[in-house]
């Protein structure tokens, strides 16, 4: 009874005892944690450091062995080994050190949360091969020096197999009969808008028979004499009789119409939309913008509304995606670089309208005009119309039948009127930087809006 009445007395003084320690044991797992956080961050710093020596090494080496072949190239390729090894270990300290750590903070967490227990076993199997990992490299580090280390760029053979050279030669022989069939079946395609193999992506026995054999016969043989000439080819096909042709057929009861309605036998050229790049391009030139310099690195597409190159020159991948207002006109499928489509769709109104870039090209080209115009004509009742004409001449080289001229003499009248009676504030607008700003002269404001108009003109776009 004695015994039971001491552990009855004794209990109470046990459970505090183990609360105190409780209570002492959290500010020391802590701090340990604390000095285990230094740890690590000393040797991710030595580790640092030694990545940078080994970088060193290795760019020395590489240098000695493959640009300079200095004789000392054998002792810097086991100096680079031996930094390589040096580094293998700091970084495999640093893993044992976040193991470490990692074990720790379960620890500390564990006296709010026993659930923390579970994670044990895999932190505590981390921290076993973090252990291996230093072991390993240490021993490694103690091998005999060798002239093995890692390149820093990969290495190729300084003589290749002659496959590649091989087959480009089969390739572009005269004895390939597909090649340069391929070439001109692509090149006429770009040219008349419809290919003499209507299956651009396959000349085998599934493909189509050509239209006219005997001319994709002839021009490859031209092509293939003239020593792979593409522009001898483009050259050949531009100043033909087919390419010439007038596109217009006026009279319905044409006799050829009913015996070639799909124009199979080419008795006249076939009325095709502007590709997306030409569209761009046409804006730009029409308005003395384009800027026609050769070669340079390509440019991101979002700066296709303020940068006057080329739109050959304009990135067009996937990743990048592609120019806005390119987008509705057809644009090139990366995926699939056969042909292209050709549609007509509202889209391409509204671009050719809203557009960033046709509105300030319109600006510009008004403006220039103008001042032509001033300087040629000194009637200033004459000026008007001389600029209708101008206008139709630049953008659509054509001159303006007497309704069109009537249609835009009334369009410049209207336009003026409303720009009168619009709110002066809402009229002001406000226009971003690097953009050119519309006229305050209401009339000039006009002209701009007239050729905007004219821009949107179906033959602007279309090629005949």
């Amino acid at each position: 009874a004695a015994d039971i009445a001491i552990r009855a007395t004794i209990s109470p003084h046990q459970q505090r005892l183990a609360r105190a320690r409780q209570t002492l044991a959290t500010p020391r797992e802590n701090l340990k944690l604390v000095h285990l956080e230094r740890t690590v961050l000393q040797l991710q710093l030595e580790d640092a450091r030694s990545q940078s020596l080994t970088l060193d090494a290795r760019i020395a080496a590489d240098q000695a062995k493959y640009l300079e072949k200095t004789p000392d190239a054998e002792i810097k390729a086991v100096a680079a080994n031996q930094a390589e090894r040096a580094t293998a270990v700091a970084s495999a300290k640093v893993k044992l050190a976040q193991a470490m750590q990692a074990l720790a903070t379960v620890r500390v967490a564990l006296w709010s949360d026993p659930q923390q227990a579970l994670s044990m076993g895999e932190i505590e199997q981390q921290l076993e091969q973090a252990r291996d990992q230093v072991t390993t490299a240490i021993q490694k580090q103690l091998e005999p020096p060798s002239g093995d280390y890692t390149s820093l760029t990969q290495v190729f053979p300084r003589q290749s197999t002659g496959r590649r050279t091989a087959l480009a030669r089969w390739i572009a022989s005269r004895d390939n009969p597909l090649t340069a069939r391929v070439a001109v079946n692509h090149i006429w395609l770009r040219h008349f808008g419809r290919a003499l193999v209507e299956s651009v992506y396959d000349f085998g026995r599934n493909g189509k028979q050509p239209t006219h054999p005997q001319l994709l016969d002839w021009l490859t043989v031209e092509l293939v004499e003239s020593g792979w000439s593409m522009k001898h080819l483009h050259r050949r096909v531009v100043n033909s009789h087919t390419y010439r042709r007038q596109s217009k057929v006026d009279d319905q009861d044409h006799n050829n119409l009913a015996i070639d309605p799909e124009n199979r036998y080419l008795w006249h050229f076939n009325q095709r939309r502007m590709e997306a790049e030409i569209v761009r391009d046409s804006v730009l030139a029409a308005a003395g913008e384009l800027d026609l310099k050769f070669g340079g690195q390509d440019i991101a597409t979002e700066h296709g509304a303020t940068r006057p190159r080329r739109s050959l020159y304009f990135t067009v991948h996937p990743e990048a995606g592609r120019l806005k207002f390119m987008s509705v006109f057809d644009p090139p499928n990366p995926c699939d670089c056969y042909r292209r489509g050709e549609s007509v769709v509202p889209q391409q109104a509204l671009a050719m309208t809203n557009s960033q870039i046709v509105v300030q090209q319109s600006r510009l080209l008004a403006r220039k005009m103008w001042q032509e115009i001033q300087r040629q004509e000194p009637e200033e009742r004459l000026q008007e119309g001389a600029f209708i004409s101008a206008a139709f001449v630049r953008i659509l080289s054509r001159h303006p039948n007497s309704r069109e001229q009537a249609v835009c003499r009334t369009f410049l009248q209207d336009q003026v009127q409303l720009f009168q009676q619009a709110d002066s504030v809402q009229l002001a607008g406000k226009t971003p930087a690097g953009r050119v700003a519309p006229s305050a002269d209401l009339h000039m404001r006009a002209r701009e809006s007239l050729v905007g108009a004219i821009y949107s003109h179906n033959d602007f776009v279309t090629i005949r």
